[in-house]
């Protein structure tokens, strides 16, 4: 991959995924079982073997949710079986079981949502003189309930002499589970989800996987205002701001991680909207109250005109880990030619990331692309140049080394 991989996503693949699925499907049931193994590449990620990912040797899933009629309590129905397998690390049996209950009341004016989830996980574990053990319990075993409560409004008003409708969408998420000491259950597959990098406003979980389950306390209010064309139902403008706001510390944590005891979380902004038909702007940011300062941005500006002429901008920051600008287009030059590229640059480091550039032609039967690729490397010092070249005869397919691809990833609106 190092050698042969066209970006930095390619080149610096740590492991390789072998898996294998067999799914049953339902009315309202299903069933998935399935194998999945890695194999380590990374040399440097070798030597700390905690790092490595787990294999599911196998996992079996079964998930039920009952046919819903509005009005009804719905009901979902999730247990799982996972053999967790890695070398010189605790391995073993997690048996889990979820079920949740939830009932909305409520019109197209407001609603609210009561809900309660029981989640009951169980272990059977091998292999405790591992080096990353801190547990002689070889079962153990943890019950919770989560309880919650949503409900949210829906305000709008006609704006004169216009074919627009404005909204105003307040909605709060009260949720509540109790703590219980976890410090005895492994790390098979879970991870603090960060909050100005995830949809976590309205998570009732603060962990992936299933072997934390967060104690909480909390308030979720946020406040969304849309601007809707009522002539075709398009949103012109979206606007959000939203909080979570706890009432106790979260004690449950991953190994070695302190507990948390911010009274708040970060305000989370976001913004949507349409300059004019050809351009539309996409803003989002995180505001820190205890640091006073953004943790995360990010701002893109997408231009598209009656010519097929798309210049897209972007301007990415998170928590002084990294800066990014980038710019990217796609513009005819006449009724065959068109030119494409993309240039993606370091602000932190003030150094290149990637940079493309290349030519397409086309006409009534066959397309042909030429693609110039540099790119910054796993190593994160050396860069690497690539060609792409490829021939496209319309409705049969493609030969070449995948520049359609690359485009379509890498210039936003490309395929449109």
């Amino acid at each position: 991959f190092q050698d042969f991989g066209d970006s930095l996503v390619s080149s610096s693949i740590a492991a390789l995924e072998r898996r294998i699925d067999l799914t049953r499907l339902g009315k309202n049931w299903s069933f998935n079982t399935s194998l999945q193994d890695y194999k380590v590449l990374d040399t440097i990620n070798t030597l700390n073997l905690n790092n490595n990912p787990y294999s599911r040797l196998p996992e079996l899933r079964f998930q039920y949710t009952p046919t819903y009629r509005t009005g009804d309590t719905q009901y979902f129905f999730e247990t799982e079986l996972v053999n967790f397998d890695k070398e010189n690390a605790i391995t073993g049996l997690r048996f889990d079981l979820n079920s949740t209950a939830s009932k909305r009341f409520g019109n197209s004016a407001w609603y609210v949502e009561p809900s309660v989830q029981l989640r009951h996980t169980h272990y059977s574990l091998d292999n405790l003189d591992s080096l990353d053990n801190t547990s002689t319990d070889n079962a153990p075993s943890r019950t919770l309930p989560t309880a919650s409560i949503d409900g949210g409004l829906f305000f709008e008003r006609h704006i004169n002499n216009t074919s627009k409708v404005q909204t105003l969408e307040p909605r709060l998420l009260y949720t509540y589970t109790p703590y219980k000491d976890q410090s005895n259950i492994p790390i098979f597959d879970s991870a603090a989800s960060s909050f100005s990098t995830s949809t976590r406003l309205f998570a009732k979980n603060r962990f992936t996987g299933k072997d934390r389950i967060g104690d909480t306390n909390q308030l979720t209010a946020a406040l969304t205002t849309r601007l809707i064309n009522t002539k075709d139902g398009h949103e012109v403008l979206t606007a959000s701001i939203g909080q979570i706001f706890f009432f106790n510390d979260r004690k449950v944590t991953l190994p070695g991680e302190p507990i948390a005891n911010s009274s708040s979380s970060e305000l989370a902004l976001e913004l949507a909207g349409e300059l004019n038909s050809r351009i539309r702007v996409i803003a989002s940011t995180y505001w820190d109250p205890q640091k006073e300062t953004f943790s995360s941005t990010e701002a893109r500006l997408h231009y598209k005109d009656k010519k097929n002429r798309r210049i897209n901008v972007a301007y990415r920051n998170l928590d002084e880990e990294f800066e990014q600008a980038e710019i990217s287009f796609s513009t005819p030059i006449n009724k065959n030619w068109s030119i494409v590229g993309k240039f993606e640059h370091d602000l932190k480091n003030d150094r290149s990331l990637e940079t493309f550039g290349g030519v397409e032609y086309a006409n009534c039967c066959w397309k042909t692309r030429l693609v110039a690729r540099r790119f910054l490397t796993s190593d994160n010092v050396t860069y690497d140049n690539v060609p792409f070249i490829e021939f496209e005869l319309k409705g049969l397919g493609n030969l070449g080394t995948g520049a359609t691809d690359l485009l379509e990833e890498q210039i936003y609106g490309y395929d449109n």
